[in-house]
């Protein structure tokens, strides 16, 4: 008899337990159909949800204007508006020393930024209305080369308004189901990204979390962050993503290199920068594309607004380093000189493409790299960030100068 009751409460446990797993599986794949895969936005102090841009800076925040852009005041007009991502916004810096403001104190103009981080063209083309409300004689686009082409292509094809957008996605439906197969296999990127981060110690579960090329070729990466559970299980992925991670190492090279030469010190992040210029990731390509008929469309906008379009082109800091690592032994710099050679292909494309089309470019890498020969970092020294100095970003506000001075 006792067994007989041992069995049926071991059945019943067993059972029981068995329910509330398949509920909780249930209710866990329910809540993943119904969120969208785009970059998940908190609201903060800094900034909040946008249903067409994904997030927006708040007004009031430390330094932001009453419209939450990084200005002194909202203007109501300005001589020009700079847009832009965290290049532009200035981040690692004070106000002051972003390069917008820098711009305005050379030319001794008024001018206002329209920036913020993971902005992109495709940002800016739903922003059109309020850059040319303030009727500017110049807008000047910063184009930063380490992460333009994902923050495009996930702002035309994964925001729940298309107002303003509507062309530039692709009709080819071969094409569209390529870009598909490389979404699912590596979601909004980050799957990787977030195991390349060199400012960071990470536990890496799988080597293949750290490949470069040939997305298309690679299984669905999010199932090997977990390979201690069973992959099928919605429910059971959610519960290890907040499971203690096994203790965690700093990448070495080629991910991570270290540089330190004729007294200056970085840490180069070729891996992470590659996530946003790999030629065989076709997401980077529509990335692209998206990219340069943005700002051709705003190019048409301005001709409407009487105004004039310069872009000026930021490179990432590992470009900016080329010349002083190339030095470094070989099997150290194998994603470096990817890298360049994907930087430098597609800086090409879109510089062709801009100015084929009547826009005037130029370049803030020769300045960055003469400040770099000279013993003068340009960036914010030992560490993996990529944004510049004061010193660099004046660089970049003395490039913009002299071509907005070509351009009168």
């Amino acid at each position: 008899m006792r067994v007989r009751n041992a069995l049926i409460g071991a059945a019943v446990f067993t059972l029981s337990v068995s329910l509330t797993l398949i509920i909780a599986e249930i209710a866990s794949r329910a809540v993943t159909a119904m969120t969208r895969p785009v970059e998940r936005v908190a609201d903060n102090a800094m900034y909040g949800p946008d249903p067409a841009l994904g997030a927006r800076p708040k007004p009031g925040f430390s330094d932001h204007d009453a419209r939450g852009w990084r200005n002194k005041e909202a203007l109501d007009r300005a001589d020009i508006v700079a847009i832009g991502d965290s290049q532009t916004y200035g981040l690692g810096g004070v106000k002051e020393n972003a390069w917008p403001q820098q711009l305005g104190s050379i030319l001794a103009q008024t001018t206002y930024q329209i920036a913020f981080g993971g902005y992109a063209p495709p940002h800016f083309v739903r922003l059109s209305s309020e850059i040319f409300s303030l009727r500017p004689k110049y807008v000047v686009v910063g184009l930063y080369f380490g992460a333009q082409f994902t923050s495009s292509y996930l702002n035309v094809y994964f925001r729940a308004k298309d107002n303003g957008i509507e062309g530039l996605k692709s009709n080819d439906p071969e094409w569209l189901k390529v870009l598909s197969t490389a979404h699912h296999i590596d979601g909004d990127w980050w799957i990787r990204a977030q195991f390349m981060d060199c400012q960071l110690a990470q536990y890496v579960p799988d080597a293949r979390l750290l490949q470069i090329k040939d997305i298309l070729s690679w299984p669905p990466l999010g199932p090997l962050q977990y390979p201690w559970i069973a992959r099928n299980s919605d429910f059971l992925r959610r519960a290890a993503s907040r499971m203690p991670k096994p203790s965690a190492t700093v990448l070495a090279a080629p991910y991570c290199v270290d540089f330190k030469k004729d007294g200056i010190e970085a840490i180069l992040t070729p891996s992470y920068r590659l996530i946003n210029l790999e030629p065989t990731d076709p997401r980077n390509l529509e990335g692209e594309r998206n990219t340069v008929d943005s700002i051709i469309a705003l190019k048409d906008e301005a001709i409407r607004n009487s105004a004039k379009l310069v872009v000026v082109l930021i490179p990432t800091k590992e470009l900016a380093f080329s010349e002083l690592a190339t030095g470094l032994p070989g099997e150290q710099t194998t994603h470096l000189r990817r890298l360049w050679a994907s930087e430098i292909s597609a800086r090409s494309r879109v510089s062709e493409r801009l100015r084929s089309n009547g826009i005037a470019v130029c370049d803030a890498l020769p300045s960055l790299q003469s400040m770099l020969r000279t013993g003068s970092d340009p960036y914010q020294g030992a560490t993996g960030d990529g944004h510049p100095s004061a010193s660099g970003y004046r660089a970049i506000a003395e490039t913009v100068a002299t071509e907005i001075r070509s351009l009168q």
